[in-house]
């Protein structure tokens, strides 16, 4: 299990057990994937729109989406070096695919 997951889910069975619950349904984790992504689009129009440095929420907001990532992964019980290990693989056949 990744530290970040590992550190939430302590953080979790702190919660009342609804909230332990949505953290578990994949239903709920897609949608907050969702609602993050476009809280950090929001980010980046502004950012680009109002020319200002929104680094600290963008930062913010892709810790979110990692978060729920993670969490939707473990649902299916990828974690940890398994998941890291997909991430690389998946990175080569990318970087073939590009590079011919």
């Amino acid at each position: 299990m990744s530290k970040i997951l590992s550190e939430r889910q302590k953080i979790i069975e702190k919660f009342p057990d609804r909230y332990a619950e949505t953290a578990k349904d994949k239903r709920f984790l897609a949608l907050a994937i969702c609602g993050e992504a476009g809280e950090l689009a929001n980010y980046l129009k502004k950012e680009w729109r109002d020319s200002k440095d929104y680094s600290e929420e963008i930062m913010d907001e892709i810790a979110d989406i990692r978060i729920y990532l993670e969490l939707i992964a473990k649902t299916y019980n990828i974690e940890g070096d398994k998941l890291d290990e997909r991430v690389i693989a998946k990175m080569k056949r990318k970087e073939r695919e590009v590079n011919g």
